[in-house]
């Protein structure tokens, strides 16, 4: 069940969007909240979207502010190939010079191939919990946010999924608290912040799962803890053994997954 990043959003191309409610309730929030500060800017030049999906965002926000160009990220090659097709066809970004980028933001050499320039505007929408190190992330960020402007991002925090903590690994994620630490690390000024719970509900536990592929988040980043058989590679067998006893006492009774995410717009001082 658990893959990489890559092959999880590349696999899920073609469902994503169907099942990617939560996804887009928080990214129309997110939006909001940074647009609401983004009023005052004049001149918004250059944008730079971590993990963009397909792209639909991506429109959307440039159709709003109209940046001079838009630099748009994503791991998955295959969505990567969506969101260039639709920009595309879009007529009414024209102004827009967009680049859709497939990479990894976790690598420095991701960051060392960029357009070497300033961004007014940074955008993530429920990407950065694939960060191996948050720290080393928002150092990158950092480093190519210009000052005085704009770094608005969602992110899961501690509680998400944790129907399937005892279950499957489940990815480690921050807290609220730890979140702030990390601003005041780095001298950011938090203009708004937001923590918004959602709860979905499926008709059983495999409906459940299926969600979660549908999405591609079945993914794990690992914690160095996996168990291993006496050849040294990992072993998967006392996970699928409590995933298929988790299945099997299902009695297709109603379950839910929960989200507890934290909604961020901050500048740099």
């Amino acid at each position: 069940m658990l893959k990489s990043p890559r092959i999880s959003f590349s696999a899920a191309k073609d469902s994503y969007h169907q099942h990617d409610q939560v996804q887009r309730k928080v990214d129309e929030n997110l939006k909001n909240m940074a647009f609401r500060h983004l009023e005052q800017y004049q001149n918004i030049q250059h944008i730079l979207e971590l993990g963009c999906g397909d792209g639909v965002a991506s429109i959307d926000i440039a159709k709003r502010l109209m940046p001079l160009t838009y630099d748009a990220v994503d791991i998955a090659d295959a969505l990567i190939d969506r969101a260039r097709e639709i920009a595309v066809d879009s007529s009414s970004i024209s102004r827009c010079n967009f680049n859709f980028i497939q990479g990894d933001f976790n690598q420095s050499l991701f960051w060392q191939a960029l357009p070497q320039k300033q961004y007014d505007v940074i955008y993530s929408n429920m990407a950065l919990q694939w960060s191996y190190c948050l720290q080393k992330l928002f150092k990158y960020i950092d480093q190519v946010l210009a000052v005085n402007n704009i770094f608005a991002f969602s992110i899961p925090l501690d509680g998400t999924f944790k129907e399937l903590e005892k279950v499957v690994r489940i990815n480690k994620f921050t807290t609220h608290h730890e979140m702030q630490s990390l601003f005041q690390l780095f001298g950011w000024q938090c203009l708004s912040v937001d923590k918004q719970s959602i709860q979905l509900g499926f008709v059983n536990r495999m409906a459940q799962l299926k969600h979660l592929k549908s999405t591609g988040v079945n993914s794990f980043l690992g914690d160095g803890k996996e168990e291993k058989n006496g050849k040294g590679r990992k072993s998967k067998k006392p996970e699928m053994k409590s995933l298929w006893r988790y299945l099997h006492d299902d009695n297709e009774q109603m379950t839910t997954l929960s989200y507890e995410i934290g909604l961020y717009v901050i500048t740099k001082g």
